[in-house]
């Protein structure tokens, strides 16, 4: 898949994955974190993880590299969503804990 696809199908990307339930997932990923502690969330795409953790008490920082779903996913979840790859990460030491949810398969 060309990584484009997101930019020429943001919305419809947005709109089919916005609202799926990962409960499951988010508890097992957020009980050994503090409530408060720092997740950076890379590939956010539409910035549905992002929205729960933050709802739920967590700061949340958010990237995604398809400008299109930069742009939906910071309007979503009401944060400025960085527009970087994983290539450009170059933090040590700053989140208690990474989510990347089906963004590591590109």
């Amino acid at each position: 898949m060309e990584l484009n696809y997101y930019d020429k199908n943001a919305q419809s990307f947005f709109n089919d994955s916005v609202n799926i339930n990962l409960d499951d997932l988010y508890g097992t990923f957020l009980s050994p974190l503090d409530k408060g502690a720092h997740i950076l969330d890379a590939g956010c795409g539409s910035g549905r993880d992002s929205k729960v953790f933050i709802n739920k008490g967590y700061k949340v920082t958010s990237f995604d590299s398809s400008a299109e779903l930069v742009k939906l996913a910071s309007k979503h979840i009401g944060i400025q969503v960085k527009l970087m790859d994983f290539s450009q990460l170059d933090e040590n030491n700053t989140y208690d804990g990474i989510w990347a949810c089906a963004s590591l398969i590109h």
